[in-house]
Protein backbone atom coordinates (compact mmCIF):
# COMPACT_ATOMS: atom_id res chain seq x y z
CA UNK A 1 0.00 0.00 0.00
CA UNK A 2 2.40 2.54 0.82
CA UNK A 3 4.61 2.01 -2.11
CA UNK A 4 1.57 1.79 -4.18
CA UNK A 5 0.86 5.70 -2.65
CA UNK A 6 5.00 6.21 -3.38
CA UNK A 7 4.85 5.44 -7.39
CA UNK A 8 1.57 7.32 -7.49
CA UNK A 9 3.03 10.19 -6.05
CA UNK A 10 6.78 10.21 -8.10
CA UNK A 11 4.56 9.32 -11.13
CA UNK A 12 2.58 11.94 -10.76
CA UNK A 13 4.75 14.47 -10.55
CA UNK A 14 7.19 13.14 -13.56
CA UNK A 15 3.56 13.79 -16.04
CA UNK A 16 2.47 9.80 -15.84
CA UNK A 17 -1.14 8.89 -16.02
CA UNK A 18 -2.08 6.07 -14.31
CA UNK A 19 -4.96 3.67 -15.62
CA UNK A 20 -7.71 1.59 -14.15
CA UNK A 21 -5.46 -1.11 -15.22
CA UNK A 22 -2.36 -0.42 -14.13
CA UNK A 23 -0.77 0.51 -16.98
CA UNK A 24 1.05 3.98 -16.83
CA UNK A 25 0.93 6.45 -19.80
CA UNK A 26 3.83 9.21 -19.93
CA UNK A 27 1.55 12.62 -21.56
CA UNK A 28 3.11 13.71 -24.59
CA UNK A 29 5.34 16.42 -24.64
CA UNK A 30 4.19 19.76 -26.43
CA UNK A 31 7.43 21.51 -26.59
CA UNK A 32 7.03 20.96 -30.25
CA UNK A 33 4.04 23.70 -29.84
CA UNK A 34 6.04 26.69 -27.70
CA UNK A 35 3.02 28.87 -27.46
CA UNK A 36 -0.64 28.38 -26.86
CA UNK A 37 -3.15 30.88 -26.88
CA UNK A 38 -6.74 30.86 -24.76
CA UNK A 39 -8.83 33.67 -25.91
CA UNK A 40 -9.24 37.14 -23.62
CA UNK A 41 -6.42 35.35 -21.31
CA UNK A 42 -3.65 35.80 -24.19
CA UNK A 43 -0.69 33.16 -24.70
CA UNK A 44 0.74 30.88 -22.86
CA UNK A 45 4.02 29.80 -24.22
CA UNK A 46 6.40 26.34 -23.03
CA UNK A 47 9.85 27.19 -23.17
CA UNK A 48 11.60 28.15 -20.50
CA UNK A 49 14.36 27.31 -17.44
CA UNK A 50 13.85 23.71 -16.33
CA UNK A 51 15.76 21.36 -14.47
CA UNK A 52 16.25 17.86 -15.01
CA UNK A 53 15.15 17.19 -11.17
CA UNK A 54 13.21 20.08 -9.83
CA UNK A 55 10.96 20.76 -13.27
CA UNK A 56 11.50 18.54 -15.78
CA UNK A 57 8.67 18.54 -17.43
CA UNK A 58 6.40 21.39 -18.42
CA UNK A 59 2.54 21.17 -20.23
CA UNK A 60 0.08 24.03 -21.57
CA UNK A 61 -2.63 24.30 -19.09
CA UNK A 62 -5.53 22.50 -19.78
CA UNK A 63 -8.88 24.46 -21.99
CA UNK A 64 -10.57 26.81 -19.94
CA UNK A 65 -13.46 24.52 -20.56
CA UNK A 66 -11.88 21.52 -18.71
CA UNK A 67 -10.77 23.12 -15.43
CA UNK A 68 -13.79 25.34 -15.22
CA UNK A 69 -12.58 27.72 -12.76
CA UNK A 70 -15.61 29.33 -10.74
CA UNK A 71 -16.07 32.34 -8.19
CA UNK A 72 -18.87 32.53 -5.36
CA UNK A 73 -18.69 35.96 -4.01
CA UNK A 74 -19.65 36.39 0.25
CA UNK A 75 -20.50 39.17 2.08
CA UNK A 76 -22.12 40.10 5.38
CA UNK A 77 -25.00 40.74 3.59
CA UNK A 78 -24.97 37.25 1.70
CA UNK A 79 -22.72 34.73 4.35
CA UNK A 80 -24.14 31.38 3.63
CA UNK A 81 -25.67 31.85 0.25
CA UNK A 82 -22.92 32.54 -2.71
CA UNK A 83 -23.46 34.03 -5.68
CA UNK A 84 -21.29 32.17 -8.78
CA UNK A 85 -19.83 33.33 -11.80
CA UNK A 86 -17.86 31.27 -14.08
CA UNK A 87 -15.02 31.56 -16.53
CA UNK A 88 -17.60 32.58 -18.86
CA UNK A 89 -19.72 34.85 -17.03
CA UNK A 90 -20.18 37.79 -19.55
CA UNK A 91 -19.19 41.04 -17.98
CA UNK A 92 -22.64 42.29 -18.55
CA UNK A 93 -23.47 40.06 -15.58
CA UNK A 94 -21.36 41.40 -13.13
CA UNK A 95 -23.20 44.30 -12.01
CA UNK A 96 -25.56 41.74 -10.45
CA UNK A 97 -23.30 40.43 -8.12
CA UNK A 98 -23.27 41.04 -3.66
CA UNK A 99 -19.71 43.51 -4.56
CA UNK A 100 -19.07 46.69 -2.85
CA UNK A 101 -15.77 48.01 -3.83
CA UNK A 102 -15.69 50.41 -1.11
CA UNK A 103 -14.82 47.07 1.04
CA UNK A 104 -11.88 45.45 1.00
CA UNK A 105 -11.41 42.18 -1.00
CA UNK A 106 -10.38 38.97 0.10
CA UNK A 107 -9.79 36.22 -2.52
CA UNK A 108 -9.76 32.27 -1.84
CA UNK A 109 -7.82 29.47 -3.53
CA UNK A 110 -6.90 25.66 -2.69
CA UNK A 111 -4.26 24.17 -4.18
CA UNK A 112 -3.73 20.34 -5.89
CA UNK A 113 -6.23 17.86 -4.84
CA UNK A 114 -8.87 19.71 -2.88
CA UNK A 115 -12.11 21.87 -3.47
CA UNK A 116 -13.99 23.87 -1.10
CA UNK A 117 -16.32 21.41 -0.26
CA UNK A 118 -13.47 18.50 0.42
CA UNK A 119 -11.04 20.70 2.05
CA UNK A 120 -13.61 22.62 4.05
CA UNK A 121 -10.75 25.21 5.44
CA UNK A 122 -12.53 27.60 2.70
CA UNK A 123 -15.37 27.97 4.20
CA UNK A 124 -14.17 28.51 7.36
CA UNK A 125 -11.49 31.09 6.05
CA UNK A 126 -14.65 32.74 4.61
CA UNK A 127 -16.64 32.70 7.75
CA UNK A 128 -13.84 33.52 10.33
CA UNK A 129 -12.75 36.61 7.61
CA UNK A 130 -16.34 37.43 7.69
CA UNK A 131 -16.28 37.51 11.39
CA UNK A 132 -13.36 39.35 11.38
CA UNK A 133 -14.16 42.60 9.31
CA UNK A 134 -17.05 44.08 6.38
CA UNK A 135 -15.01 42.28 3.33
CA UNK A 136 -16.02 41.00 -0.17
CA UNK A 137 -14.97 37.30 0.18
CA UNK A 138 -14.53 35.42 -3.07
CA UNK A 139 -13.81 31.54 -3.27
CA UNK A 140 -12.35 30.27 -5.99
CA UNK A 141 -12.95 26.71 -7.52
CA UNK A 142 -10.65 24.95 -9.82
CA UNK A 143 -11.20 21.41 -9.22
CA UNK A 144 -11.36 20.36 -12.77
CA UNK A 145 -7.83 21.68 -12.95
CA UNK A 146 -6.23 20.28 -9.80
CA UNK A 147 -6.22 16.46 -10.02
CA UNK A 148 -3.33 13.97 -11.66
CA UNK A 149 -1.39 14.20 -12.89
CA UNK A 150 0.62 16.95 -10.54
CA UNK A 151 2.54 18.18 -13.23
CA UNK A 152 -0.32 19.09 -15.46
CA UNK A 153 -2.13 20.61 -12.34
CA UNK A 154 0.88 22.45 -12.15
CA UNK A 155 0.60 24.20 -15.49
CA UNK A 156 -3.24 24.27 -15.03
CA UNK A 157 -1.66 27.26 -12.26
CA UNK A 158 -1.55 29.11 -14.67
CA UNK A 159 -4.76 29.53 -16.44
CA UNK A 160 -6.15 30.13 -12.90
CA UNK A 161 -4.24 33.05 -12.27
CA UNK A 162 -4.98 34.37 -15.41
CA UNK A 163 -8.89 33.65 -14.61
CA UNK A 164 -8.44 35.67 -11.50
CA UNK A 165 -6.81 38.26 -13.17
CA UNK A 166 -9.35 38.88 -15.81
CA UNK A 167 -12.46 38.50 -12.72
CA UNK A 168 -10.76 41.37 -10.58
CA UNK A 169 -10.41 43.31 -13.89
CA UNK A 170 -13.73 43.40 -14.78
CA UNK A 171 -14.79 43.79 -11.52
CA UNK A 172 -12.57 47.27 -11.98
CA UNK A 173 -14.13 48.23 -14.93
CA UNK A 174 -17.43 47.41 -13.46
CA UNK A 175 -16.99 48.64 -10.16
CA UNK A 176 -14.10 50.60 -9.79
CA UNK A 177 -12.53 48.48 -7.75
CA UNK A 178 -9.15 49.30 -6.44
CA UNK A 179 -6.68 46.94 -6.98
CA UNK A 180 -4.73 47.50 -4.22
CA UNK A 181 -7.59 46.67 -1.48
CA UNK A 182 -7.70 43.15 -3.51
CA UNK A 183 -5.72 40.22 -1.17
CA UNK A 184 -5.25 36.88 -2.79
CA UNK A 185 -4.20 33.60 -0.17
CA UNK A 186 -3.49 30.63 -1.72
CA UNK A 187 -2.84 27.04 0.09
CA UNK A 188 0.01 25.12 -1.61
CA UNK A 189 -0.73 25.39 -5.82
CA UNK A 190 -2.92 27.98 -4.78
CA UNK A 191 -0.44 30.41 -3.71
CA UNK A 192 1.03 30.10 -6.97
CA UNK A 193 -1.89 30.33 -8.67
CA UNK A 194 -2.28 33.78 -6.43
CA UNK A 195 1.02 34.69 -8.05
CA UNK A 196 0.50 34.38 -11.36
CA UNK A 197 -2.39 36.93 -11.00
CA UNK A 198 -0.48 39.25 -9.28
CA UNK A 199 2.13 39.41 -12.57
CA UNK A 200 -1.20 40.73 -14.35
CA UNK A 201 -2.69 42.79 -11.51
CA UNK A 202 -0.07 46.36 -11.35
CA UNK A 203 -0.56 47.17 -7.75
CA UNK A 204 -2.17 44.15 -6.53
CA UNK A 205 -2.61 44.98 -2.60
CA UNK A 206 -1.61 41.25 -0.61
CA UNK A 207 -0.65 38.12 -1.92
CA UNK A 208 -0.60 35.53 1.28
CA UNK A 209 0.98 32.32 0.11
CA UNK A 210 -0.27 29.16 3.03
CA UNK A 211 3.12 27.10 2.54
CA UNK A 212 3.56 27.15 -1.38
CA UNK A 213 4.12 23.80 -2.81
CA UNK A 214 7.10 23.07 -3.38
CA UNK A 215 7.47 19.90 -5.98
CA UNK A 216 8.25 22.10 -9.96
CA UNK A 217 8.35 25.14 -7.93
CA UNK A 218 10.99 25.14 -5.61
CA UNK A 219 15.05 26.03 -6.47
CA UNK A 220 12.99 27.86 -9.90
CA UNK A 221 13.12 31.42 -11.25
CA UNK A 222 10.94 34.07 -9.93
CA UNK A 223 8.89 34.37 -13.20
CA UNK A 224 8.13 30.66 -12.29
CA UNK A 225 6.70 30.41 -8.57
CA UNK A 226 5.32 33.41 -6.29
CA UNK A 227 7.73 36.20 -5.39
CA UNK A 228 7.46 39.06 -3.79
CA UNK A 229 7.38 41.12 -6.93
CA UNK A 230 3.80 40.03 -7.72
CA UNK A 231 1.79 42.63 -5.26
CA UNK A 232 3.08 45.38 -2.79
CA UNK A 233 3.24 42.76 0.21
CA UNK A 234 3.70 38.87 0.06
CA UNK A 235 4.02 37.46 3.22
CA UNK A 236 4.32 33.28 3.24
CA UNK A 237 4.04 30.81 6.08
CA UNK A 238 6.44 27.32 6.04
CA UNK A 239 5.16 24.66 7.10
CA UNK A 240 6.39 21.61 5.29
CA UNK A 241 9.61 22.69 4.22
CA UNK A 242 12.05 19.84 2.83
CA UNK A 243 13.81 18.25 -0.19
CA UNK A 244 12.21 16.40 -3.18
CA UNK A 245 13.69 13.03 -0.94
CA UNK A 246 11.13 14.11 1.54
CA UNK A 247 7.92 13.42 -0.61
CA UNK A 248 8.38 10.08 -0.23
CA UNK A 249 7.55 10.29 3.02
CA UNK A 250 4.46 12.66 2.86
CA UNK A 251 6.95 15.84 3.95
CA UNK A 252 8.29 18.60 1.92
CA UNK A 253 5.07 19.18 0.16
CA UNK A 254 6.12 22.81 1.02
CA UNK A 255 8.85 25.08 -0.33
CA UNK A 256 11.56 25.85 2.21
CA UNK A 257 13.14 28.73 0.23
CA UNK A 258 11.70 32.22 0.33
CA UNK A 259 9.22 33.05 -1.56
CA UNK A 260 7.82 36.77 -0.42
CA UNK A 261 8.80 40.31 1.13
CA UNK A 262 8.60 38.31 4.64
CA UNK A 263 8.51 34.68 5.08
CA UNK A 264 7.51 33.49 8.53
CA UNK A 265 8.56 29.79 9.49
CA UNK A 266 6.67 28.75 12.49
CA UNK A 267 9.02 25.75 14.64
CA UNK A 268 11.62 26.19 11.85
CA UNK A 269 9.04 25.61 8.72
CA UNK A 270 8.79 21.81 8.86
CA UNK A 271 7.57 18.76 10.94
CA UNK A 272 4.97 20.57 12.99
CA UNK A 273 4.40 19.94 16.94
CA UNK A 274 1.31 17.85 16.92
CA UNK A 275 1.97 16.49 13.33
CA UNK A 276 2.76 12.68 14.47
CA UNK A 277 0.82 9.85 13.24
CA UNK A 278 -1.06 8.42 16.67
CA UNK A 279 -2.40 12.50 16.89
CA UNK A 280 -4.02 12.34 13.31
CA UNK A 281 -5.83 8.70 14.31
CA UNK A 282 -7.15 10.49 17.52
CA UNK A 283 -8.33 13.75 15.50
CA UNK A 284 -10.73 10.77 13.64
CA UNK A 285 -13.04 10.96 16.40
CA UNK A 286 -13.09 15.07 16.85
CA UNK A 287 -13.10 15.34 12.64
CA UNK A 288 -14.31 12.27 11.04
CA UNK A 289 -13.09 10.34 9.03
CA UNK A 290 -11.83 12.29 5.30
CA UNK A 291 -10.63 15.02 7.61
CA UNK A 292 -8.52 12.86 9.82
CA UNK A 293 -7.14 10.85 6.82
CA UNK A 294 -6.30 14.22 5.33
CA UNK A 295 -4.64 15.33 8.30
CA UNK A 296 -2.70 12.01 8.62
CA UNK A 297 -1.22 12.28 5.01
CA UNK A 298 -0.81 16.26 4.73
CA UNK A 299 -0.92 17.57 8.60
CA UNK A 300 2.43 19.49 8.39
CA UNK A 301 1.59 20.77 5.07
CA UNK A 302 -2.31 22.07 5.84
CA UNK A 303 -0.96 23.37 9.12
CA UNK A 304 -0.55 26.75 7.66
CA UNK A 305 -4.20 27.18 6.88
CA UNK A 306 -4.95 25.89 10.23
CA UNK A 307 -2.08 28.79 11.88
CA UNK A 308 -3.76 31.11 9.69
CA UNK A 309 -7.24 30.61 10.97
CA UNK A 310 -6.43 30.93 13.93
CA UNK A 311 -4.67 34.72 13.53
CA UNK A 312 -7.81 35.14 11.90
CA UNK A 313 -10.66 34.73 14.56
CA UNK A 314 -8.41 34.91 17.67
CA UNK A 315 -6.76 38.01 18.48
CA UNK A 316 -6.00 37.28 22.23
CA UNK A 317 -2.47 35.66 21.54
CA UNK A 318 -0.36 37.49 19.09
CA UNK A 319 1.79 35.29 16.73
CA UNK A 320 4.76 37.45 17.23
CA UNK A 321 7.86 36.48 14.38
CA UNK A 322 11.51 37.87 14.84
CA UNK A 323 14.47 37.84 12.40
CA UNK A 324 17.39 35.74 12.68
CA UNK A 325 20.07 34.20 10.81
CA UNK A 326 18.49 30.73 12.02
CA UNK A 327 16.04 29.05 13.76
CA UNK A 328 18.12 27.71 16.03
CA UNK A 329 19.67 30.80 16.96
CA UNK A 330 16.46 32.21 17.63
CA UNK A 331 15.25 28.83 19.81
CA UNK A 332 18.34 29.77 21.65
CA UNK A 333 16.79 33.25 22.57
CA UNK A 334 19.61 35.35 20.40
CA UNK A 335 17.16 36.86 18.23
CA UNK A 336 13.98 38.82 20.73
CA UNK A 337 13.71 42.45 19.78
CA UNK A 338 12.54 44.62 16.66
CA UNK A 339 15.54 46.03 15.55
CA UNK A 340 16.41 49.63 16.12
CA UNK A 341 13.00 50.59 13.30
CA UNK A 342 11.25 47.75 14.02
CA UNK A 343 11.26 46.19 10.62
CA UNK A 344 13.10 43.18 12.34
CA UNK A 345 9.77 41.38 13.73
CA UNK A 346 5.87 40.85 12.55
CA UNK A 347 2.83 39.46 13.77
CA UNK A 348 2.51 36.20 11.29
CA UNK A 349 -1.01 35.86 9.73
CA UNK A 350 -3.98 37.67 8.68
CA UNK A 351 -2.19 41.07 10.87
CA UNK A 352 0.91 40.74 9.12
CA UNK A 353 0.18 43.56 6.78
CA UNK A 354 0.59 46.07 9.85
CA UNK A 355 4.71 45.07 8.46
CA UNK A 356 6.04 47.65 5.45
CA UNK A 357 8.20 46.06 3.31
CA UNK A 358 11.40 47.99 2.38
CA UNK A 359 12.55 46.08 -0.67
CA UNK A 360 12.02 43.04 -2.60
CA UNK A 361 14.40 41.12 -0.68
CA UNK A 362 13.20 38.73 1.71
CA UNK A 363 13.41 38.56 5.42
CA UNK A 364 13.41 35.57 7.03
CA UNK A 365 11.28 35.92 10.35
CA UNK A 366 10.80 32.32 12.99
CA UNK A 367 8.30 31.82 15.90
CA UNK A 368 7.07 29.03 17.65
CA UNK A 369 3.88 27.09 17.99
CA UNK A 370 1.86 24.88 20.69
CA UNK A 371 1.21 21.88 19.56
CA UNK A 372 -2.82 21.73 20.13
CA UNK A 373 -5.13 24.33 19.52
CA UNK A 374 -4.89 27.20 20.73
CA UNK A 375 -1.48 27.00 18.49
CA UNK A 376 -0.60 30.49 19.49
CA UNK A 377 2.47 30.39 21.80
CA UNK A 378 3.15 33.02 24.72
CA UNK A 379 6.62 33.38 23.93
CA UNK A 380 9.77 34.94 26.42
CA UNK A 381 13.06 35.61 26.21
CA UNK A 382 14.90 33.83 29.33
CA UNK A 383 18.39 34.99 30.47
CA UNK A 384 19.56 32.77 33.81
CA UNK A 385 22.49 33.91 35.56
CA UNK A 386 24.65 32.17 38.38
CA UNK A 387 26.66 33.88 41.28
CA UNK A 388 29.72 34.76 39.67
CA UNK A 389 32.29 34.61 42.26
CA UNK A 390 34.74 31.38 43.39
CA UNK A 391 32.76 29.64 45.10
CA UNK A 392 29.42 29.25 42.64
CA UNK A 393 29.12 25.53 41.06
CA UNK A 394 27.77 24.93 38.13
CA UNK A 395 24.55 22.97 38.66
CA UNK A 396 22.88 19.91 35.72
CA UNK A 397 19.51 19.06 35.88
CA UNK A 398 15.75 20.47 34.67
CA UNK A 399 14.83 23.97 35.11
CA UNK A 400 11.38 25.40 35.06
CA UNK A 401 10.43 28.87 35.55
CA UNK A 402 7.17 30.14 36.92
CA UNK A 403 5.64 33.23 36.07
CA UNK A 404 2.22 34.90 38.01
CA UNK A 405 0.62 37.42 36.73
CA UNK A 406 -2.34 39.92 36.65
CA UNK A 407 -4.33 36.78 34.68
CA UNK A 408 -2.66 33.53 36.38
CA UNK A 409 0.01 31.27 36.80
CA UNK A 410 1.92 29.51 34.20
CA UNK A 411 4.72 26.60 35.24
CA UNK A 412 7.35 26.83 32.17
CA UNK A 413 9.68 24.13 31.28
CA UNK A 414 13.08 25.43 29.99
CA UNK A 415 14.96 22.55 29.45
CA UNK A 416 13.61 18.60 28.09
CA UNK A 417 16.98 17.19 28.57
CA UNK A 418 19.36 17.39 31.00
CA UNK A 419 21.65 20.92 31.11
CA UNK A 420 24.66 22.55 33.00
CA UNK A 421 24.20 25.94 33.96
CA UNK A 422 27.73 27.07 34.76
CA UNK A 423 28.70 30.19 36.84
CA UNK A 424 30.42 33.95 34.93
CA UNK A 425 27.77 32.95 32.15
CA UNK A 426 24.93 34.02 30.57
CA UNK A 427 22.44 31.34 29.73
CA UNK A 428 19.68 32.49 26.76
CA UNK A 429 16.55 30.88 25.98
CA UNK A 430 13.58 31.14 24.38
CA UNK A 431 10.30 29.63 26.36
CA UNK A 432 6.76 28.93 25.27
CA UNK A 433 3.38 28.85 27.46
CA UNK A 434 -0.26 28.65 26.07
CA UNK A 435 -1.30 30.31 29.00
CA UNK A 436 -1.90 34.40 29.00
CA UNK A 437 -0.50 35.34 31.99
CA UNK A 438 -1.17 39.09 31.50
CA UNK A 439 1.40 41.79 33.13
CA UNK A 440 4.43 39.94 35.22
CA UNK A 441 3.81 40.29 39.07
CA UNK A 442 6.36 38.11 39.85
CA UNK A 443 8.42 35.01 39.55
CA UNK A 444 9.64 31.75 41.22
CA UNK A 445 12.26 29.16 40.21
CA UNK A 446 12.67 25.14 40.41
CA UNK A 447 14.91 22.62 39.75
CA UNK A 448 15.56 19.16 39.71
CA UNK A 449 19.29 17.50 39.45
CA UNK A 450 20.25 15.20 36.94
CA UNK A 451 23.48 14.10 38.66
CA UNK A 452 23.79 10.74 41.15
CA UNK A 453 22.70 11.15 44.79
CA UNK A 454 26.51 12.31 45.79
CA UNK A 455 27.25 14.34 42.67
CA UNK A 456 24.14 16.55 43.05
CA UNK A 457 25.08 20.37 44.13
CA UNK A 458 22.61 23.12 44.82
CA UNK A 459 21.73 25.52 42.56
CA UNK A 460 23.30 29.32 43.30
CA UNK A 461 21.17 30.93 41.39
CA UNK A 462 21.42 34.90 41.10
CA UNK A 463 19.28 36.44 38.56
CA UNK A 464 16.89 35.42 36.10
CA UNK A 465 15.28 38.19 33.47
CA UNK A 466 12.63 37.69 31.34
CA UNK A 467 11.27 40.19 28.08
CA UNK A 468 7.77 39.27 27.10
CA UNK A 469 8.25 38.78 22.96
CA UNK A 470 4.27 39.28 22.15
CA UNK A 471 4.59 42.48 22.32
CA UNK A 472 6.77 44.24 19.34
CA UNK A 473 10.29 45.76 21.31
CA UNK A 474 12.35 47.78 19.56
CA UNK A 475 16.27 47.05 20.48
CA UNK A 476 16.38 50.64 22.32
CA UNK A 477 13.24 49.67 24.30
CA UNK A 478 14.90 46.23 24.99
CA UNK A 479 16.46 46.83 28.66
CA UNK A 480 13.47 49.12 29.53
CA UNK A 481 11.07 46.21 28.87
CA UNK A 482 13.03 43.54 30.67
CA UNK A 483 12.20 41.98 34.14
CA UNK A 484 14.78 40.95 36.42
CA UNK A 485 14.51 38.82 39.39
CA UNK A 486 16.71 38.04 41.71
CA UNK A 487 17.76 35.51 44.82
CA UNK A 488 19.62 36.84 47.23
CA UNK A 489 20.51 33.17 49.11
CA UNK A 490 23.83 32.45 47.48
CA UNK A 491 23.51 28.80 48.94
CA UNK A 492 21.48 28.05 46.44
CA UNK A 493 17.94 26.07 45.72
CA UNK A 494 18.26 23.00 46.75
CA UNK A 495 17.90 19.91 44.49
CA UNK A 496 13.90 18.83 44.26
CA UNK A 497 13.00 22.39 45.52
CA UNK A 498 11.78 25.77 44.52
CA UNK A 499 12.27 29.26 45.79
CA UNK A 500 10.63 32.75 45.12
CA UNK A 501 11.98 35.48 43.46
CA UNK A 502 12.19 38.93 44.01
CA UNK A 503 12.32 41.87 41.40
CA UNK A 504 15.55 43.88 41.08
Amino acid sequence: MGKTVVFVLIASLFGVRISASGNTNYLEEESVQVKKCYKELGCFRSEGFFHALYRPVNFFPDSRSLINTMFAFFSRKNPIKEEVIKWSTPISHYSRLPFNASRPTKVITHGWLDAVYFGQWMTKMKNALLLAGDYNVITVDWRGGNGLPYAQATANTRLVGAEIAAMINKLQKVFKANVSTFHIMGHSLGAHVAGYAGERIHGLGRITGLDPADPYFQHMPAFVRLDPTDARLVDIVHTDGGTVLDLVKGEGLGMYEPAGHVDFYPNGGSKMPGCSFGTSISSTFNKGLMQAMRSAVVCNHERAVTYYLETVSDRSCKWMAFACPSYHMFKRGQCSDCGHDGSRCAQMGFYADKWKPKSNTSVRMYLTTMKAYPYCAFQYSVIVELYKDDKTVSATGYFTLTLDGEHRSADIQINKTPLTLYPRAQHPFLVTTDKNVGKILRASFSYESSRYLFFRTNLQLWRVRVLSMNEPVARDDKKNKTLAFCFHDKGGIPPGEGAHLTPC
